[in-house]
């Protein structure tokens, strides 16, 4: 910071809408998303003697979140990743659990199939609160990388385009 000297650089992941959701995971390890078929990467940064490196610890197509910061909580990573362009199916992972590995643990089992469901997430004494961008429903579900269980449901908004952080 005092002399602006770039440390290390990435150059293994580009999104191509210049809107990237990094997610520090600890231990210098950073979860990088972005939607428009750009998928994630994590990266560990360590120092090296006196300088830095950057190793890239997984890349993949499995999670593609556009506006939506994921969450890392008890070393996994959950994310409300409905990038309907990684795949022909039409439908994106919708809210989804990662491990450390890039290995998806569990999605939502009905993902939502509109292409700009771009819902909030935030995590509070081990439940996920999601609210969908498109319904206004703002459900609870269990933050726990076994299964993906809905614990309640309810529409608070109405409208379309609910992207704004709770």
């Amino acid at each position: 910071a005092a002399t602006g000297k770039k440390l290390w650089m990435y150059k293994g992941w580009k999104v191509d809408n210049p809107i990237a959701s990094p997610t520090d995971c600890g231990q210098g390890r950073i979860f990088i998303t972005g939607g428009y078929k750009s998928g994630c990467a994590m990266v560990q940064v360590k120092k090296d003697g006196e300088g830095w490196k950057v190793e890239e610890l997984f890349k993949n197509k499995d999670c593609g979140a556009r506006s939506v910061k994921p969450v890392f909580y008890k070393d996994y990573i959950y994310a409300n990743s409905n990038d309907l362009k990684l795949n022909d199916t039409g439908k994106g992972n919708a809210l989804m659990c990662m491990d450390l590995t890039g290995k998806v643990k569990w999605t939502d089992a009905t993902p939502n199939d509109q292409e700009d469901e771009n819902g909030s997430i935030l995590i509070a004494d081990g439940k996920i609160y999601h609210l969908t961008s498109e319904t206004g429903a703002l459900r609870l579900v269990s933050a726990a990388p076994d299964a993906y269980k809905e614990l309640a449901k309810a529409d608070v908004t109405t409208g379309k385009n609910i992207w704004a952080p709770m």
